[in-house]
């Protein structure tokens, strides 16, 4: 059978962090600035978290030894990504506290 959305966002989360081709919308891309995750020496940590309760996970990424340094949201929608946040810069980064251990599902990408 045809793979359930949440199969298709985890593909493609997966095929953005692996640098395999998957990219954000021409439009977001324009507008945010993304690390590359593959091409870096720092050591970056992922979960997948719903954070809009449609039933599919959003892709939260944060420096492994500093979630201050960098922290991204990004969204996977009709075969495409979206980036909601992507913070190097403004220092605004937190990190989120988890009060309904049933939507999260904690998600490591070698």
């Amino acid at each position: 059978g045809a793979a359930s959305p949440e199969e298709q966002a985890k593909a493609i989360y997966t095929g953005f962090l692996e640098g395999n081709g998957v990219q954000l919308d021409e439009e977001q891309a324009a507008m945010w600035w993304i690390p590359n995750f593959q091409g870096s020496e720092l050591r970056y940590e992922y979960t997948l978290l719903d954070l809009s309760g449609d039933g599919v996970p959003e892709l939260l990424v944060q420096l492994a030894e500093d979630s201050g340094g960098y922290n991204g949201v990004f969204h996977a929608e009709d075969g495409k990504l979206y980036c909601w946040n992507s913070d190097a810069a403004e220092m605004t980064c937190l990190d989120y506290p988890l009060d309904d251990g049933a939507r999260l599902h904690l998600w490591r990408h070698p």
